[in-house]
């Protein structure tokens, strides 16, 4: 047995719970302005897959991760679109470090380091954006940005203007 509080949930369990959260949640504030601020961790260390087959290697427990992953944020983007919410959300992935390990680079597209590090393969994460009808499909942008630009880009997308202070600018493609 577990030895767990009544509100905590399965390590290997918590993303779908966040995305029900979260669906419930916009489901509650339909029809009018919202944000979720959803900080997925199923990716960090230990890696803990549905399957329950924590004696397997590293990559494996992994990947079983990623596609659940995977498998919750296409339930996120359906609760979104059943919600008709979708043409009106900007939604944003992105990693707030590089990984641990690197597995010899091939999490960091070859770059040097990992999380921890200051080296690019710590600092440099990939940025996924999906707003239908506004940000167009498909598209590859190499642009450099930092956490702070996000912010300043969520304003200046809810039509908010961005303090001149900030020193932070709206990323543009």
């Amino acid at each position: 047995t577990t030895n767990r509080e009544p509100q905590q949930v399965a390590r290997h369990d918590r993303t779908r719970w966040m995305v029900d959260e979260t669906v419930g949640f916009a489901k509650r504030h339909a029809g009018q302005p919202w944000l979720v601020n959803l900080w997925l961790d199923d990716f960090h260390t230990p890696y803990r897959p549905m399957t329950g087959k924590d004696d397997r290697d590293f990559s494996a427990r992994y990947r079983d991760v990623l596609t659940e992953t995977d498998r919750q944020m296409g339930r996120l983007l359906d609760g979104l679109r059943a919600l008709g919410a979708e043409t009106n959300t900007l939604v944003l992935l992105a990693g707030d470090n590089g990984p641990e390990p690197s597995l010899n680079r091939t999490r960091t597209g070859g770059m040097r380091g990992m999380k921890w590090s200051l080296y690019e393969g710590g600092l440099r994460t990939p940025l996924l954006t999906r707003w239908p009808g506004v940000i167009p499909a498909g598209i590859v942008s190499h642009a450099d940005a930092a956490h702070f630009d996000i912010f300043s880009t969520i304003l200046d997308a809810a039509g908010v203007p961005v303090p001149a202070k900030n020193g932070a600018h709206p990323i543009r493609g």
